[in-house]
């Protein structure tokens, strides 16, 4: 991977998050530390564990967390780095394995700057709506349209209305349109045409039915426990399953 000669990485930034991803459950979650190795705090990794210390600063290539993740032997269980992972790693080792900051005096409980500062944990405000030289048909368009233009980019033709109607059914009920309800919506030439088609789509059950299949199968919903070839049947489960589609409906 080519970095910007002037590209200084931390490990708050660029090097704890890959680790907290891919190590952390290991070496420092949950109490547990294999081979007594901590690898939440800069220090900690530079100390190491029954091994000696994981980095060497300046020397990627001498420095055994380097040679393990690069090999694949680690992390054991998960997903391997990939890797861009890899290389940004050794970049931050050749560089001294910098911080972007003192770091704490025990790692329990820490949240960086960087961390704190990811956007699904921001106060909620009303951004500015961008300005863009074509006139958006609402104030998402008018974000897309800002980032588009700078890649010398506009939105695509509009879909025709058969087209149109098959991607608004398929995503908000996971079923296709009847050949009716395409012919209706074609024939109908009213400017509140799609407001009415995504009124009613949201109002059919098959709207929560749709998206409540991704939850349950988060949460392990089954109509049995399964394990055996007894298989018992779970005679209530089904009240779970109807609570979640109606909360979506």
């Amino acid at each position: 991977m080519a970095f910007s000669a002037s590209t200084v990485l931390t490990y708050e930034k660029d090097i704890r998050p890959i680790l907290k991803t891919s190590c952390f459950r290991c070496h420092g979650e949950a109490g547990e530390m294999k081979g007594n190795l901590d690898l939440r705090l800069r220090r900690l990794i530079l100390q190491g564990g029954k091994s000696g210390p994981e980095i060497v600063p300046g020397h990627a290539r001498d420095s055994r967390l380097y040679e393990l993740v690069s090999s694949g032997k680690m992390p054991k269980s998960g997903k391997l780095l990939t890797e861009k992972e890899v290389a940004t790693l050794e970049r931050w080792i050749d560089q001294g394995a910098p911080t972007a900051r003192a770091e704490p005096l025990t790692p329990e409980h820490v949240f960086t700057e960087e961390e704190r500062g990811w956007w699904a944990i921001q106060p909620v405000k009303r951004p500015v709506v961008p300005g863009v030289s074509q006139r958006p048909a609402n104030p998402i368009d008018a974000f897309l349209l800002a980032r588009l233009a700078e890649k010398d980019l506009s939105f695509s033709p509009p879909a025709d209305r058969v087209t149109l109607i098959r991607r608004a059914t398929f995503d908000l009920t996971g079923l296709p349109p009847t050949p009716a309800e395409v012919d209706a919506f074609v024939a109908d030439t009213s400017p509140q045409a799609y407001e009415r088609l995504i009124d009613r789509l949201l109002a059919s059950p098959r709207y929560g039915e749709a998206w409540a299949r991704h939850w349950l199968d988060v949460a392990g919903y089954a109509d049995s426990y399964g394990y055996s070839e007894a298989d018992p049947w779970r005679g209530w489960s089904f009240r779970f399953r109807d609570y979640v589609i109606r909360a979506f409906n």
